[in-house]
């Protein structure tokens, strides 16, 4: 913890190791599927499927190019 700020610091490495082993801990194939799937987690799909839809329009995916501002 860095006294002066009271914050505690976590070095690339520490955020490194952690996504490392979310992503190795995955035991599904597609994430919104899943929660949909999933009784205690349903209420979720849809603000999932937005914020999905959201950054597909905004940096493209799947043979779509980002969408430009404005553009529908």
């Amino acid at each position: 913890m860095n006294a002066s700020t009271g914050v505690w610091a976590t070095g690339k490495d520490d955020v490194r190791k952690v996504m490392q082993f979310l992503g190795d801990s995955l035991d599904y194939s597609n994430f919104k599927d899943t929660v949909a799937r999933t009784p205690d987690q349903q209420a979720k799909h849809d603000a999932y499927a937005s914020v999905w839809h959201t950054m597909i329009d905004a940096l493209g995916g799947y043979g779509r190019p980002p969408k430009r501002r404005g553009e529908k």
